[in-house]
Parts: C-alpha cells; structure tokens; sequence
C-alpha cells in the first residue's frame, strides 16, 4: 500500500512538472543530446542551438523556463537572457556556465537577467533539483496572478450567489404556500360555486387560471434560476499544498506583517480539487483570524498551519492564538450573512463561502478547537486522491 501510495505521489508529480515546458539553449549538439536523455523523461524539454533560435521559439510556443549555455557564438546566454527578460518578463532564465564565467554571472544575477546559474560540470540531481524549485516558482506567480484577477470578482459573485439562493429559498416557501392555497381553492371551489351568478363564476374561473399559471411560472422560475446557480465547477487536478500555502501567504504578506506565522507541510502532500477555490478557503479563515487579532488587540499574535495526508484525504489544520469564537456563535458561524465581526463591516459570507467551496471539492471545514481563550482552529478536510471519494 506504501508503495503504491509513493508510486501515486510520484506519477502525480511528474505530470504536474511536465504542464511547465524548458526550453535548452545550446549551439553544441553533444550537449542538446546529453541534456535531453538526462531530464526529458522527467521534463518536458525542448532544444535551440542558439540565441535567435530560441527567441523564435519562445514567440512561437508557450515556454516556462529558460535554460541557457553561456558561451555561444552570436549571441551568448547573458545577452539572451537580457532579451527574455524585456520580451518575456515572467519567464525564469538560467544560465549555464564554466567556473571562470561566475564572476560574470553574478552580475547577472544581480541585474536581474538571470534567476539561477549552473556550473559546469552540472550533477544531475542538482539540476533537477534547481528545475523542480524553478517551475514552482512559475506554478506560484501563476497562481497568484490567477487569484489576483479573480478573487475580488469571484467574492462578490460568491455573496450574490448567496443572496440569490436565499431569495430564491424564500420565493419557493413563498409559492409553495400559494400554491397549497390555489390547490384548496381549485379542490372546495364546487362547493360554493352554487351561490354564484354566472358573471361571477366567469370571473372566480378567471382568477383562479391566473393564480395557477402565476404560481406555475413562479416554480419554473426557481427551478431554472437553482440549475443557474449550481455552477459548472473547474476541472479538478492535483495541487501541491506547499505551494498553495505559500501563495496565500504571499497574498496576505502585509497583513501579516506583525503576526507570527508558523507551517509544517511536506513536499508530497497534495490535494485533488480547484486550487483556486482552495485558496479562497485558507484566505478567508486566515482573514477571520487577523482581523480577530485586531479586534482583541492580541498581544504576540500567531498562526500554526499545518498539512498532513490521512489515508486518502489531506487535513489542513489552520490554529490561532486569538479572543477565540465564543460558544454561542458555534452553530452560527458557517450560516450566510451571520457575523461577530462588530468593527470590521463583515457581511458574514466568508465562513458560509468556505463551507460552500470546501464541498464543491468534495470536502469539509469544520471548526475544531472552538474555547476562548485558547484561540480558534479550524480544519479543512479535502480529497488526495482523485477516487478519494465515493
């Protein structure tokens, strides 16, 4: 089971690195070959013999990371690295390059053209490593660009999304009730019919048409608008934890500021979902937790998170040293628009949200350690695997 379990993680991380293509710049072929059999079963390489080569390349195709020789005839590694760095500002560019050159590519490094070099002779292992720690990086900028453009937009759509379900859980209470009434008048109308002349009889028939078709198109459109609203979700995939830790914290860096933050979360730990959503889930609950922190005015304010994989579920375990949640909010606290946040203008979504996000994922968030005044903790339980789930 062990086995099979290291054989999954490892598959798993060999396809979410080959979502990043690198692309090797070298004008001697020897060294295209040797670098190719070295990583293209573990990356997915691709090969220019020289600078210009490449540039077109990069024009032509998607491309996540630089690899490039230094000394090359007509343009060397430095001046294509200066150039991807004007063109394509994201992409990471390392260098290769002989021990008497390092003095040089420091400088490099120093200018910003260059994110990590290489020596010669490289080892295998160190290269992968610095290529694996390399597209993390890409992983995360992209993901943090990806919240950026999204998270205000989704949030907002979120907490329409909830309004509109209690609106529209209220109209069908509402129709519901209407239409029990229209039905005992449809079924008792016989009985007083009698005491009716006819004008009135047309006119009662009448209303009683209209009440039903009101009523009838009232349904359809709460049928309609709950099938709107249960949104198709993303496709889901396997995400690092410790990558999606770092970028919400990354997000949340000045808030943070004077709080101390602590994690424990190995490499190998992932999840199967929406990494998006996921984040949205940590955000929120840390989020709740500074601004606690703000309102007690806590004195030497902390968060410990920690992630660890149990059987086929991953536990995210996210505790603060802040007033904690009084016991009398606990039923409350993942209910739509509930809020204990007094000076914060909370529309108490957030929690609601996160419960929401964590079973479109096929989890939970439950709150764990609800006493004042050890603080609160809250867990995030979340599928490892994709048949994690029934």
């Amino acid at each position: 089971m062990i086995e099979e379990t290291n054989h999954n993680l490892e598959d798993r991380t060999t396809k979410f690195i080959q979502q990043y293509p690198i692309l090797f710049v070298d004008d001697e072929r020897p060294n295209r070959i040797v670098f190719q059999a070295a990583f293209g079963d573990e990356f997915d390489v691709r090969i220019a013999a020289s600078g210009s080569e490449a540039l077109e390349m990069m024009q032509a195709e998607s491309i996540a990371v630089l690899i490039a020789d230094n000394r090359m005839p007509g343009m060397t590694g430095i001046e294509l690295c200066e150039k991807v760095r004007n063109l394509h500002p994201n992409i990471p560019r390392i260098l290769v390059t002989a021990y008497s050159d390092i003095s040089t590519v420091v400088a490099a490094i120093n200018r910003g053209e260059v994110f990590r070099y290489i020596p010669k002779p490289w080892e295998v292992s160190d290269v992968k490593q610095t290529i694996r720690t390399t597209i993390q990086k890409v992983h995360m900028q992209d993901m943090i660009e990806k919240l950026q453009a999204s998270i205000v937009a989704k949030e907002r759509q979120a907490g329409m999304a909830m309004i509109l379900r209690s609106f529209i859980h209220d109209l069908s209470n509402v129709s519901n009730i209407v239409s029990a009434a229209c039905e005992s008048l449809e079924t008792y109308y016989p009985e007083f019919q009698p005491q009716l002349d006819q004008e009135q009889d047309q006119i009662m028939k009448f209303e009683l048409r209209q009440l039903r078709y009101g009523v009838d198109q009232t349904l359809l459109f709460h049928r309609k608008a709950a099938m709107l609203l249960g949104q198709e979700q993303p496709e889901p995939n396997y995400y690092q934890v410790e990558t999606i830790l770092s970028t919400v914290l990354h997000l949340l860096e000045k808030q943070l500021d004077h709080i101390t933050v602590t994690q424990q979360c190995r490499p190998d730990v992932y999840i199967w979902g929406d990494d998006v959503a996921i984040c949205r889930i940590i955000l929120n609950i840390l989020t709740n937790a500074i601004q606690a922190f703000q309102e007690a005015n806590t004195t030497a304010p902390a968060i410990h998170i920690e992630a660890v994989m149990h059987d086929k579920w991953t536990h995210i375990n996210i505790s603060d040293n802040g007033p904690g949640i009084p016991s009398a909010h606990h039923k409350q606290i993942f209910q739509a628009f509930y809020t204990t946040k007094k000076n914060h203008g909370g529309n108490g979504l957030g929690l609601a949200i996160c419960r929401d996000l964590a079973r479109g994922n096929n989890g939970q968030v439950t709150l764990t350690q609800p006493q004042p005044p050890q603080g609160s903790e809250f867990l995030i339980k979340l599928p490892a695997f994709s048949d994690s789930y029934p």
